[in-house]
């Protein structure tokens, strides 16, 4: 069996279910989650995979008992912020069932989960759709070429030297590759610094703010609305990678800060689709 021991938020949490998943089909066996993580007195994030409609084969457990066909029990632990594709291979591809696999980092690599995007896609659809203001605001957004402009600040600004923050700069080229290569774009900002975006993103006049009266519990709606964007310049936020990742327009494109983190030492080579930009 795999076992995904999650950490972080829910942008986090999406990779590390991407990775486990892949994982309980490469060997068939089944995928179970430990949240322990989230009970920790000390601990600021909540488990918010629920707002999407995994499947059924998805066992929540955050105590496995013990099974008495196991003979060994794996901990898999995330050596390096790239994607390794030694931990796709660790276990006995003979007698995978005699095995545990606790998967414990990030994972963050589209290629962890390359060949099955298919089922990730289905796996994150939402339980809740969309109604009243927020069903209003995607309308609107799937009424024009929208392009999403994802800033974080926020917790981030607390840990600058880790991870740094999206400068007006970036923000302001990635405008203008938009103005130059798309028509008629028309931006939705999301933010949790609307102030701080409103005094810097204003080099155009087609621009909606995406305040906070559309926040919601566990953002599931928040996501939604970022998904029904047709083009994306997102931040160094996993959040709003999976955003980008998870809308289906064919003709859409993406813009990343080319500087994921703060730091130089940290390998990002892996981390976004080739397909991507990098600003």
């Amino acid at each position: 069996m795999i076992v995904i021991r999650f950490k972080g938020g829910i942008g986090n949490q999406m990779f590390q279910y991407a990775f486990g998943r892949f994982l309980s089909l490469k060997y068939k066996v089944p995928l179970y989650f430990n949240k322990s993580y989230y009970n920790h007195p000390q601990c600021n994030r909540t488990f918010d995979l629920d707002i999407f409609r995994l499947g059924e084969n998805i066992l929540q457990e955050d105590k496995i008992e013990h099974y008495s066909n196991v003979k060994e029990v794996y901990e898999l632990q995330e050596d390096h912020f790239h994607f390794n594709e030694e931990a796709l291979h660790v276990l006995d591809e003979d007698d995978p069932s005699s095995s545990i696999l606790i998967t414990e980092g990030y994972w963050q690599s589209y290629k962890y989960f390359e060949s099955i995007t298919a089922i990730i896609r289905e796996d994150f659809q939402f339980r809740t759709v969309l109604s009243g203001k927020w069903l209003g605001l995607a309308e609107k957004i799937r009424s024009v070429n929208a392009v999403m402009i994802n800033v974080r600040r926020g917790d981030y600004l607390n840990n600058l030297e880790l991870h740094g923050v999206v400068s007006a700069e970036y923000i302001s080229r990635s405008i203008l590759f938009y103005d130059h290569t798309i028509t008629d774009p028309f931006y939705f900002v999301f933010s949790d610094d609307i102030p701080w975006c409103k005094a810097h993103i204003n080099q155009s006049k087609n621009v909606f703010f995406v305040t906070e009266e559309y926040y919601d519990a566990k953002f599931q709606f928040y996501l939604q609305l970022m998904i029904n964007c047709k083009h994306f310049i997102i931040s160094n936020s996993s959040f709003a990678w999976w955003a980008a990742w998870l809308c289906q327009y064919e003709g859409k494109t993406v813009i990343y800060p080319r500087q994921w983190f703060a730091v130089e030492n940290i390998d990002t080579k892996d981390l976004t689709p080739p397909s991507w930009i990098a600003l």
